[in-house]
């Protein structure tokens, strides 16, 4: 356990607010919260990171939400990690809803469809060999 107060990676739970918040000074903004509230004598468990505090703390919360809610940023600009079309490659190639380096092919439109995997996605575009359907 770690008591002090800076970004220090101690994440703990927020059951009021169902999200997981750090000890850094709350004027950075979030997570950061300030220290945690008093747990009426039981020892707050701290986590390294907001995803290991989901998870362990707020298990019935998608941790992806969670993780957003705890970052204050909206879910959707994180992704959705569905897959889906980019037509600009290879005039139509699978990519995944994220930010970051392949597969993720960064934020999909919300008109454009979504696929649960890339197998679902390439069978969308069957014209276009296996090997390549997809990043």
């Amino acid at each position: 356990n770690n008591n002090n107060n800076n970004n220090n990676g101690s994440f703990y739970v927020d059951y009021g607010n169902f999200k997981c918040a750090s000890e850094c000074d709350p004027a950075h903004g979030l997570p950061c919260m300030g220290p945690a509230p008093d747990s009426s004598g039981f020892p707050t468990t701290y986590y390294s990171t907001a995803e290991a505090c989901c998870v362990a703390k707020l298990h019935w919360i998608d941790v992806g939400q969670c993780v957003a809610d705890t970052n204050g940023v909206p879910m959707q600009a994180q992704g959705s990690t569905d897959w889906y079309v980019d037509w600009n490659i290879n005039k139509g190639t699978c990519v995944q809803d994220c930010l970051g380096n392949a597969p993720c092919g960064g934020l999909k439109e919300n008109y454009e469809p979504s696929y649960p995997s890339a197998a679902a996605c390439c069978a969308s575009i069957s014209w276009q060999p296996a090997a390549i359907c997809h990043l």
